[in-house]
């Protein structure tokens, strides 16, 4: 609870955000992808941002961070692939003269590479926020579902080994675009909206 500004937020939105970090940590320790969805203003960035603080507060304390070892500190890029153009987020194949079709990689595998960079000191989570639309569910398959082996593909076609100090977590308003295949390896979180929860609690 310590986490939570208790002068701005209400007991019961703080119970529940908290209820929530902690079903988002345990998603996080089942699965490489984690799709938290919900209204406008019903707290999934608020989640994330709770569990960052949560493990600075376990790794501050000498006596608390002896039970989680394995914990390390987080690292988050952020990417609103709705407000760019696709291939400049995600990359494309384009035309060279001399050296003929090559590929231009996008943000997206601009900021994969740069987490890689913390694999041995952090917990690294690639933000992704944006709608679900058909293009971007075809694009998930085929980044985290698409190879049997732990590891996801990019559009280049090379792998990386999926490790439980990565994850890719995805925030978006609906999921009403996701196919069946996609809960293979995808963990989900539901989020409600906040004014909501406070005027009819559960």
């Amino acid at each position: 609870h310590s986490i939570i500004d208790r002068n701005e937020t209400s007991e019961i939105l703080s119970n529940y955000l908290i209820q929530q970090t902690i079903s988002f940590y345990n998603l996080m320790i089942r699965r490489s992808c984690i799709i938290i969805y919900g209204p406008p203003n019903s707290g999934k960035t608020q989640v994330v941002k709770l569990l960052e603080k949560a493990y600075e507060k376990i790794l501050e304390d000498p006596e608390k961070r002896k039970y989680f070892n394995l914990l390390l500190p987080i690292k988050e890029y952020e990417i609103y692939y709705n407000y760019d153009i696709w291939n400049d987020t995600f990359g494309e194949m384009r035309e060279d003269k001399e050296l003929g079709e090559v590929w231009h990689c996008g943000e997206f595998q601009t900021y994969i590479t740069n987490l890689m960079r913390y694999e041995n000191t952090h917990d690294r989570i690639l933000l992704l926020n944006g709608p679900l639309t058909s293009k971007f569910v075809n694009f998930l398959a085929q980044f985290a579902g698409a190879n049997d082996s732990n590891a996801f593909q990019i559009n280049t076609f090379d792998l990386f080994e999926y490790d439980h100090h990565f994850h890719v977590v995805i925030e978006s308003d609906s999921i009403s675009s996701l196919t069946p295949s996609c809960l293979n390896f995808c963990g989900l979180l539901s989020m409600e909206n906040l004014t909501s929860k406070l005027l009819h609690p559960s």
